[in-house]
């Protein structure tokens, strides 16, 4: 087994680990595995798991392009994707700050990226991994960008209950002036 096919199955499981748990989540609201509301020990795995997803797909994706030896225009599209949603993302984190992007501080935040859509770390993630698919030409990469969309789209279900309890008439409003989960003006 190749470095590459080790990346895919390390993204595959803790993918669908973290698929396992957001469901978990949006059945029991007892069980609250998103968003990490303190730092704990729960919290530091749930986290490394989540990066892991992330990292080993990144790795698997640079992988499987590395062997295209003329990059065709679809190829460049992906990989100006690839940058682009990647960016947007650490401009959302940047936005929202580290601590509060991963819920374990306070502050409301409806500036920068978040004018625009209530996920926007979510959106660029999404921008990011379908440019992925684009320059792979990878069916692996399909599977592996469907199941970051799937686990995105759960994540918003489950975060929006704990953001409304936590922010309360503030989330409100601002949801009726944001009214897109992830693409301004369509949804």
């Amino acid at each position: 087994m190749n470095i590459s096919q080790i990346s895919f199955y390390i993204a595959l499981i803790s993918g669908i680990i973290l698929i396992i748990g957001i469901i978990i989540d949006l059945k029991n609201q007892k069980i609250n595995l998103w968003p990490i509301t303190e730092a704990s020990l729960f919290g530091i795995i749930e986290l490394t798991i989540w990066h892991v997803f992330y990292i080993a797909t990144v790795v698997f994706a640079i992988l499987t392009a590395i062997p295209l030896i003329e990059f065709s225009i679809i190829n460049w599209v992906g990989l100006i994707l690839f940058i682009i949603g990647f960016c947007f993302s650490i401009w959302a984190i940047i936005e929202l700050n580290i601590k509060e992007s991963y819920g374990v501080k306070g502050e409301f935040c409806s500036t920068g990226p978040y004018k625009y859509c209530r996920n926007p770390q979510s959106t660029g993630i999404i921008i990011h991994f379908l440019g992925a698919v684009l320059f792979t030409y990878s069916v692996l990469m399909i599977i592996l960008t469907l199941i970051h969309m799937i686990l995105l789209i759960l994540l918003v279900f489950a975060e929006e209950p704990w953001l409304h309890e936590k922010y309360g008439q503030d989330y409100l409003e601002y949801k009726e002036q944001v009214p897109y989960r992830f693409i301004p003006y369509i949804y």
